[in-house]
């Protein structure tokens, strides 16, 4: 009840006054929100919202600055991710509309900004992005990714570990059969079958699917080249850095994103206790110590201050700097990481350490082949972020908790999925692998026990 109330408080704008507004405004209301009104880029609707009309697009700031969230209603898989993503750059809390007559699994992850429909089924392990669209009965089996702003239409049947690229569309009624790969911004036509891997800017049609041919005619959008222009306001970046909330499903209920968010920075520089300690001491590791762990080092920091938290790699060049793209991301987050120096795990005595989170489970084996007796201080990031809802049940803490925390990585539920590298990969896609670090993070912090 606290949350719901925290919601209605605040409330929701949505951007967008159209039929799928509509639909957007049932879900968040069902959800507990209260929707203050649409913004249009006209600042007309297009439907009957239900809702007033509060104004233009580009009028937004005004509702920020009221603390306000922001939910983007719009069909078009282009125009709908551009205006997350920048909404994203202001700082704005992007709730997602997850209808209670949804089935999703707990070891889920639901991105920002997105809308999951009644009767729609996500599975064990599934992570689903920013911007996305679940629709009505749609399913999506265990261990797939469906990427920022993609569209799943109604009915499609999507299996067991399939991925879906960003602002892709599956077309109504579509299947997809195991472990298949569809392009970033590709279509599937209503009622396709895909036997087969789909390449990033095409369209299928038919059962099976194949590519469609010129002059053929598919039920599929038609999505603009270029995203549409954004309001200046939209465009800029806060002149503050301040905090994101966190845009994730694994908080605990009894907290608020304003009581979960903290209004301290810390810097991210890496330092190793040498001392004995009496606060708890955690080592957070990846592989080259520039992108993830100092990242995640310094989200835990943020959020447990009482804690000592640095962070190596087990393939760390000593003393290199962090990537500049996972720099500017950190940067948005309001993270400092510009001092930063790398730290190999080999130069390190793990001793020290109370708790050991690798970003994946090749970290995980290479810490414990480096010294075995942290086996059970070690464990994975979204492992853990996991586990510690259940363990949190248990009257339990410091070491017990701990252990129970490290127990188990292998669960079929999906526990131990790696963060992935974002080495060389675009800022838009190391801020996704940020959120994901920065959702695990939080819930991990929210049913702390190692005190």
């Amino acid at each position: 009840s606290g949350n719901l109330m925290a919601m209605k408080r605040r409330g929701v704008v949505v951007i967008g006054a159209g039929g799928h507004a509509r639909v957007c405004i049932d879900v968040l209301r069902e959800t507990g929100w209260y929707v203050r009104g649409c913004l249009s880029s006209d600042g007309l609707a297009g439907a009957d919202v239900g809702v007033p009309m509060l104004g233009r697009t580009d009028e937004v700031d005004r509702f920020l600055a009221d603390d306000d969230a922001v939910f983007v209603a719009i069909g078009d898989n282009r125009a709908r991710l551009h205006l997350v993503e920048q909404l994203w750059l202001k700082r704005a809390e992007l709730p997602r509309a997850v209808s209670p007559h949804a089935v999703v699994a707990p070891s889920a992850h639901v991105g920002a900004g997105t809308l999951i429909m009644p009767g729609a089924i996500v599975n064990a392990g599934t992570m689903i992005g920013d911007g996305v669209i679940i629709n009505t009965r749609a399913s999506v089996d265990h261990d797939c990714v469906v990427g920022d702003g993609a569209h799943i239409a109604p009915g499609v049947a999507i299996a067991g570990g399939v991925r879906v690229g960003a602002g892709a569309f599956i077309g109504i009624g579509s299947s997809i059969v195991p472990s298949r790969s569809i392009g970033d911004w590709a279509k599937v036509g209503a009622g396709s079958v895909v036997l087969r891997d789909v390449e990033a800017n095409v369209t299928v049609v038919g059962s099976p699917a194949r590519l469609l041919l010129p002059g053929e005619h598919a039920v599929v959008p038609a999505f603009e080249p270029l995203a549409p222009p954004l309001p200046t306001s939209l465009a800029q970046p806060m002149p503050t850095p301040g905090l994101v909330p966190s845009p994730v499903l694994w908080a605990p209920p009894s907290q608020t994103v304003a009581a979960r968010v903290t209004p301290t920075v810390d810097p991210a520089t890496s330092t190793t206790p040498s001392v004995p300690h009496a606060q708890p001491a955690v080592l957070v590791v990846c592989t080259g110590n520039i992108c993830r762990s100092p990242l995640t080092s310094a989200l835990l920091r943020r959020h447990l201050p009482d804690a000592l938290v640095t962070s190596a790699g087990t393939h760390a060049q000593a003393g290199a700097l962090a990537d500049a793209t996972t720099a500017k991301v950190a940067k948005e987050l309001g993270i400092d990481l510009t001092k930063h120096q790398a730290t190999p795990l080999k130069s390190l005595d793990l001793d020290e350490f109370d708790l050991i989170i690798g970003l994946g489970n090749e970290h995980r084996e290479r810490i414990i082949r480096h010294d075995p007796r942290a086996a059970n201080r070690t464990t994975v990031l979204r492992a853990a972020a996991w586990r510690a809802r259940a363990v949190s049940a248990l009257d339990i803490g410091g070491r017990q908790w701990v252990e129970r925390l490290c127990a188990s990585l292998d669960d079929p539920n999906g526990y131990g999925v790696d963060i992935e590298d974002p080495i060389g990969r675009t800022t838009r896609h190391q801020r996704r692998i940020a959120r994901e670090i920065q959702a695990a993070v939080e819930s991990l912090a929210g049913y702390w026990r190692l005190t």
